[in-house]
């Protein structure tokens, strides 16, 4: 399993359990894991080297976490479908036997004005995931929708900059994207 994305698996690595393990290698256990998670990329940022990254490493499935710095930088939706167009070519380019997972766009208090923007993302990355036989989507936002619907105390859940998830924000986002990952031992 390869995890590519932004800041949101790059902490993965930052973030500790208890034992004093990190919390990528909590979720990682026994699953033959790699994460390419680096903080403030966008799919434009990993699209000259992803084939390079998918030969070297062969993985089976990858979960994809992008898409939300694209938005977030003035990359219109359709620019940033594109660039995950091109993405999703070129780990193709090398094999179509991989299992790519797209997650969608959280949405995080500190961006309330690009609100319909990740809406919009959200909706139409759907109907990219059906021009490709090996992709399925995770609406891994949902979880913290859930969360605000619920009447919980959002603030719980992320960081002090309302951009990225805590521990206990990971404990919940993690366990509902990798569920939905085929093969994946929680």
């Amino acid at each position: 399993y390869m995890f590519v994305g932004d800041s949101y698996f790059d902490f993965l690595n930052n973030h500790c359990t208890c034992d004093g393990s990190t919390l990528f290698d909590y979720y990682s256990k026994g699953n033959g894991t790699v994460n390419y998670g680096i903080g403030g990329f966008r799919f434009c940022d990993f699209n000259p080297f992803v084939s390079k990254l998918v030969r070297n490493c062969s993985p089976k499935n990858i979960i994809v976490n992008l898409g939300f710095n694209d938005i977030h930088s003035g990359k219109s939706v359709e620019e940033t479908l594109n660039d995950c167009r091109t993405f999703l070519n070129s780990i193709n380019s090398v094999t179509e036997n991989i299992r790519i997972y797209l997650l969608g766009v959280c949405h995080f208090p500190l961006f309330p004005a690009f609100r319909e923007k990740e809406d919009r993302y959200n909706e139409l990355i759907d109907l990219v995931a059906k021009e490709y036989k090996n992709v399925s989507i995770i609406h891994a936002e949902n979880v913290f929708e859930e969360i605000s619907k619920k009447g919980e105390d959002f603030s719980s859940y992320i960081e002090s900059d309302l951009i990225h998830p805590n521990n206990k924000g990971y404990s919940v986002w993690m366990p509902a994207i990798l569920k939905n990952v085929k093969g994946y031992k929680l």
